[in-house]
């Protein structure tokens, strides 16, 4: 089962008592929801006379190539539905989503250092925590990158490109991660996987 904690932690105990008297008790406690394993598996397969014919040039091994095409294979298919599981607007509270259709971070007038914190905001009143991590598609943090209200509050201190460390100090998050993967459809054609 998935543990679910409740917000016991946060609520606000009456704790005074007199010297001598008894203690008060507090019980936290636990649900859970139950869920299922599902198993991928796919083999990379390579002919017995294609691996002799590249044995014979060095540097060339089919079978460490198999098998990585074959595991990146199924960690792209365990990312994209990460990121649909993730990007799904359905799967969060109206509290938890913004529609940033229209301040495209591209635009110079929109800043997104402060979409980010309003954001950040919502996630500490709904859950009592900081969030420690951000998600950006490789088209949003290229966007931020750009953006002059970022540029700007770097322009002092590095001449470097922006880093994703650099914008994590920024927003004062643990960590910020980049979705950089590509997949490709039937016709071959690719789009990011994370938007």
């Amino acid at each position: 089962q998935i543990l679910e904690f409740g917000k016991e932690a946060f609520r606000l105990y009456n704790a005074r008592r007199t010297p001598g008297s008894s203690t008060k008790r507090v019980q936290y406690g636990h649900a859970g929801k139950p869920f299922a394993l599902v198993q991928d598996s796919l083999e990379g397969m390579v002919p017995r006379e294609h691996m002799r014919d590249a044995s014979q040039v060095p540097g060339i091994n089919l079978g460490q190539r198999a098998v990585n095409n074959t595991m990146g294979s199924l960690s792209l298919a365990l990312e994209v539905e990460q990121a649909e599981l993730a990007r799904n607007p359905d799967n969060y509270d109206n509290d938890h989503k913004v529609d940033l259709a229209s301040a495209q971070w591209t635009d110079d007038n929109n800043n997104p250092c402060k979409d980010i914190r309003t954001g950040q905001e919502a996630v500490r009143e709904s859950i009592g925590m900081d969030a420690n991590t951000l998600l950006l598609s490789a088209k949003g943090f290229a966007a931020m990158r750009e953006n002059p209200y970022v540029l700007e509050r770097f322009k002092y201190t590095s001449k470097d490109s922006i880093t994703a460390a650099m914008i994590a100090a920024l927003l004062d998050i643990d960590k910020v991660e980049v979705g950089k993967a590509v997949s490709a459809d039937a016709n071959d054609k690719f789009s990011d996987v994370w938007g």
